[in-house]
């Protein structure tokens, strides 16, 4: 079987430390995205019913240019 020396156990014990940290802001920056992407399908979605609006205007000013 493996036998770790001490300072290997001290550094392997470091290490899953460090990795379980990222592995925590990972799940942060991660939460924080699916906020951000949330909040702008919300503000794309507020934004259709003006943007239909305009392209309504557009195309009654093409028909009143166009007879």
């Amino acid at each position: 079987s493996l036998s770790l020396s001490q300072r290997e156990r001290s550094d392997l014990r470091s290490l899953t430390s460090a990795i379980k940290q990222q592995e925590s802001k990972m799940q942060t920056l991660q939460k924080n995205l699916d906020k951000v992407n949330q909040e702008n399908t919300r503000a794309a979605r507020s934004m259709l019913p003006q943007i239909s609006e305009q392209e309504e205007l557009v195309d009654d000013l093409q028909e009143g240019t166009d007879s």
